[in-house]
């Protein structure tokens, strides 16, 4: 097993995938993985070792001998056959996709919502659901991960993937994301400056309420001080009364 180059096992991984109709997701829960690690694997940025081959033979129900059966040749039969322009595509956004999130911390919700995507929709994607992806669906991938079209494509050595049209059209949809984005953005804090200023306003009201009891308490106690000393001098009045009374 491991004398087979990693390469021609994926292939082969990924041709029995698409010939029993499973999806990624089914087969990393019948192997005993999430799905983040056999993604990993199927788009060799994990290598494919005798740490998961097993687990990956058993979500098939095959031996791993069965599993890694066959020559080079046998491979890139299977390349020739599983390797289509969607998996390529699916292989290039979607382990992005994952470390953009994992290496931000950040949920999915929140990710999609970089795209103005569903969660729903980057979620599918992810898991390699609804295989076709338009360009305005590949644009909002790449507004999620914060490049630009040209940025990715250049990066990633995989322009030849597209026509110029198809680029055309991703470029297109992908200024429009990002002003759909910005535009709800600046909506969402301008009603969060609307719920600061209804919130300072009711604090302002609570001030100036608390001032006016200040102020009304003040007039009492001043009031209640004049009582005091009112009574104060009648007192020493009586008392000097007393004091010349008995004098006489």
């Amino acid at each position: 097993m491991e004398k087979k180059k990693p390469e021609a096992i994926i292939f082969k991984i990924r041709g029995l995938l698409k010939a029993r109709i499973m999806t990624q997701t089914s087969l990393a829960h019948t192997a005993g993985m999430s799905l983040s690690s056999l993604s990993q694997v199927l788009n060799g940025h994990v290598p494919a070792s005798s740490k998961n081959i097993p687990k990956i033979a058993k979500g098939f129900g095959l031996s791993v001998e069965e599993l890694c059966r066959g020559t080079e040749l046998e491979g890139l039969e299977f390349a020739l056959k599983s390797e289509t322009r969607e998996d390529q595509i699916y292989g290039l956004l979607v382990p992005l996709l994952i470390k953009k999130q994992r290496n931000e911390g950040i949920s999915q919700n929140e990710l999609s919502r970089r795209g103005g995507m569903a969660t729903g929709q980057l979620n599918n994607i992810i898991e390699g659901r609804g295989r076709h992806l338009a360009p305005t669906t590949i644009a909002r991938c790449i507004a999620c991960l914060g490049f630009t079209v040209q940025g990715l494509l250049n990066t990633s050595g995989k322009a030849k993937l597209f026509t110029k049209l198809e680029i055309s059209q991703m470029e297109a949809a992908h200024a429009t994301v990002l002003y759909e984005v910005t535009r709800d953005s600046l909506e969402d804090y301008r009603r969060q400056l609307e719920r600061t200023e209804v919130a300072l306003e009711k604090e302002k009201a609570a001030h100036l309420e608390t001032k006016e009891s200040l102020r009304k308490a003040r007039s009492k106690n001043r009031k209640i001080a004049k009582r005091l000393v009112k009574i104060a001098d009648e007192a020493r009045a009586i008392l000097e009364d007393s004091d010349d009374e008995e004098g006489r």
